[in-house]
């Protein structure tokens, strides 16, 4: 997330790995002991004596999960910006591109900002219109309680472990596991013209014509059931892929690759004089002038989003994308599996975007594993059962409360998105 600074700028960073928690089986032995009690009470009309019965005997342990997590921010100073003119931001759609322009006695400076799926990266660059105007302070920070932040000649290290779940005990007094993730991010300084110097954690761009930030970040997750990675070591591997590649070469790679998914479609529906003025003011008056050029913006807003949170070997997108700037995000941002992650990847198949759907039905075979214990467990049964949340370690228990946590169809809708995926491609193998 780029928030679009002049003398102070902020580029808040997440890895889709970094989650509290550590691998762990949430099925309450035994609970299935208590259905044909907790089924006899519901058929009675004891809804009450049903959800305390269930809260008691029946629900995940401990009764949450784990939390997507804030990774760091890197923070910028340019000195004497403060008096900034003709400000120019904009998100570019067609090349995936986040740029910056504004003059400070008459020099014109202009950042830009993008993250590049081939090369595992946040790529920035800073020029500046006069050579030798270009002056900045770049470091990182964490809201993370245990880490470190050195410099080894023009790279920024950050290395840290995940903080703690943001409660220690669940409503029924049972512990959460220990977070036990550790992380590491690098920003690799280059620059062009002028030089560079290390002050204490971070480091001063002077007298600069052009400068680039490389930055990459990994954890210690491998799958649902390991995390014992080496962030380290990726970090290094990461930036030595980069290394002698310009500027430019990344930037080009990043399009092309971003761009053979977003150009699959085009929807023209027309426009108008109100189609070209700045998005926010087409936001605000919408309402009133239905601008069709808008709506055809915001369904390749959606698909942008798609691209950019979603690709083969990630995540699924959670509640929030990949976009989480807290410690204790709205519902943890972990996967709400009775509607909300199904929304996220209605677009995939219909938009001519299949593949990115890779991530969501990667995690459906995994529920698939983890569900088998909980089927067993609640339910004396085989096959396997997921609720209406998961996280990261592939929590399928029912969680939070009985009157709601007991909905045992979040796997069968999540496997809709195996029928969407043929009806699409018509892949028989797969």
């Amino acid at each position: 997330m780029v928030y679009g600074g002049v003398s102070k700028e902020t580029i808040q960073f997440n890895e889709e790995t970094l989650w509290t928690g550590q691998p762990h089986d949430y099925a309450q032995p035994g609970a299935h002991k208590v259905l044909d009690q907790l089924r006899q009470l519901l058929w009675e009309g004891k809804q009450h004596e049903a959800h305390e019965l269930g809260n008691e005997h029946f629900m995940s342990q401990p009764f949450g999960q784990f939390s997507y997590q804030p990774f760091g921010k890197v923070w910028l100073k340019f000195p004497n910006h403060e008096n900034a003119t003709n400000y120019k931001r904009e998100l570019n759609l067609d090349n995936a591109l986040t740029t910056l322009q504004y003059e400070v006695d008459g020099v014109g400076y202009k950042r830009e900002v993008f993250v590049s799926n081939p090369d595992q990266a946040i790529v920035a660059h800073f020029n500046a219109s006069k050579n030798g105007q270009l002056n900045f302070k770049v470091g990182f920070n964490t809201q993370h309680s245990k880490y470190d932040i050195s410099v080894k000649d023009n790279v920024i290290i950050l290395k840290g472990k995940a903080n703690n779940y943001h409660q220690e005990l669940d409503f029924k007094g049972n512990s959460y596991p220990e977070s036990k993730l550790v992380f590491e991010a690098r920003i690799k300084v280059l620059n062009e013209g002028g030089q560079l110097k290390v002050e204490g954690d971070s480091i001063s761009v002077e007298n600069a014509n052009n400068a680039s930030l490389l930055l990459v970040a990994a954890t210690s997750f491998i799958n649902y059931n390991d995390i014992s990675g080496n962030p380290a070591q990726l970090c290094r591997e990461y930036l030595d892929n980069l290394e002698g590649k310009s500027y430019k070469q990344l930037r080009e790679s990043h399009i092309a690759d971003y761009q053979n998914l977003f150009n699959r479609v085009e929807l023209d529906l027309g426009k108008s004089e109100i189609s070209y003025r700045p998005t926010n003011q087409r936001l605000d008056s919408f309402y009133e002038d239905g601008d069709p050029s808008m709506v055809s913006l915001l369904y390749q807003f959606g698909r942008y989003m798609l691209i950019s949170s979603s690709r083969k070997g990630t995540q699924p997108a959670n509640l929030q994308g990949i976009w989480n700037h807290k410690l204790a995000p709205p519902w943890d941002s972990k996967y709400t599996i009775n509607i909300n992650t199904e929304m996220n990847y209605w677009p995939a198949e219909m938009t001519n975007l299949s593949e990115l759907a890779d991530p969501v039905i990667q995690m459906v075979e995994d529920l698939s594993i983890t569900g088998q214990n909980v089927a067993r467990q609640h339910y004396n049964i085989d096959g396997w059962v997921t609720h209406h949340n998961t996280d990261i370690w592939r929590g399928s228990a029912p969680i939070n409360h009985s009157n709601h946590g007991i909905w045992v169809t979040g796997g069968a809708w999540l496997c809709q998105n195996l029928w969407w995926r043929y009806q699409f491609t018509g892949d028989k193998d797969f």
